[in-house]
């Protein structure tokens, strides 16, 4: 007998490991639809809420990963026949760290920043929430536990860096262009050097820089045993 996919039944001994990938697969197409289905209903009812919404690194992160998310889930249902190209992976740990930071800064700097001001309308909107908490904690689940292991060198935490430095370069650029965001001149508080003066920017750049280093370190320290355990079975 065979599979639907045209490929042989395992034996009877292997019947629970074959469950097991099955069942494994399944979960995780559901949980990428989950993430397409998720980021993309966000950034389009977020459009009218944020006047400029591609502006902002929460609907860029949440672009990035609806679109990387649509490529691994091609793969992940093609099957194991089809072996991802090692640059998509590294593509997904920079997206996946990109997603996890919005959803940080999200929780721990700007939820409270908007409580203090009142402005609690804009941070319980539902779409709101699917970008900066659902799509992040979907995105973790899918890293952890349903993306393919690679060998990952020791320099991967700096490719962690890249679209968040390159959104910085975004920014300075449309500061540079006099492109407004919604209601300022940059589009987080705490990159406003009106307000706070360049040197306190700096500062907050630097610190957020060594804090997403060290999230990248924490999300491939989470699949180095696996990775190692692979390797040597």
């Amino acid at each position: 007998m065979r599979c639907h996919d045209g490929l042989p039944f395992p034996p009877k001994g292997h019947m629970m490991p074959f469950m097991r990938e099955k069942a494994r697969t399944i979960c995780s197409i559901i949980n990428k639809v989950c993430i397409i289905v998720a980021a993309y209903i966000g950034i389009w009812e977020l459009r009218p809420l944020a006047m400029k919404p591609f502006l902002y690194f929460t609907n860029q992160s949440n672009l990035w990963m609806l679109l990387i998310m649509m490529v691994f889930l091609y793969y992940e249902i093609r099957g194991k026949r089809f072996t991802i190209p090692y640059v998509l992976l590294v593509l997904k740990y920079m997206c996946t760290v990109a997603i996890t930071v919005t959803g940080l800064v999200f929780c721990f700097v700007l939820m409270p920043q908007r409580i203090r001001s009142g402005d609690t309308a804009f941070i319980f909107h539902y779409a709101n929430i699917l970008v900066h908490i659902l799509v992040p904690i979907l995105s973790l689940v899918d890293w952890c536990f349903f993306d393919p292991l690679f060998l990952m060198p020791k320099n991967l935490p700096f490719t962690g860096l890249l679209l968040p430095f390159s959104y910085l370069l975004f920014v300075a650029v449309c500061v540079l262009k006099h492109i407004r965001f919604t209601g300022r001149i940059v589009p987080y508080f705490f990159l406003d050097y009106q307000v706070l003066g360049p040197w306190r920017v700096l500062v907050s750049v630097v610190l957020l820089g060594c804090g997403i280093f060290f999230l990248g370190c924490f999300l491939i320290f989470f699949k180095q045993p696996r990775v190692k355990d692979q390797i040597v079975s």
